[in-house]
């Protein structure tokens, strides 16, 4: 089936799309092997970094008091 021009539903059988799920599920497994052994921060660490961000202020979090414009043509 396409939506534009484009693919937007594909049909498998049952068991190829249990088995690609088994695909993913080992998958993610691996990656968080990979990231278990890559080192995890410890508890203080961890406090540490949230600590951090808790007093930074990046200016594209900054709130403003400004509405956002409408474009042109747009109404409610």
């Amino acid at each position: 089936m396409t939506s534009h021009g484009r693919n937007s539903v594909y049909l498998v059988s049952v068991h190829l799309f249990e088995r690609l799920m088994e695909l993913e599920d080992a998958d993610l497994i691996v990656r968080a092997q990979a990231a278990i052994d890559g080192g995890l921060l410890s508890t203080a660490d961890s406090l540490t970094f949230l600590k951090g961000l808790q007093h930074a202020k990046p200016a594209a979090l900054k709130r403003s008091s400004k509405k956002p414009e409408r474009p042109p043509g747009k109404k409610r």
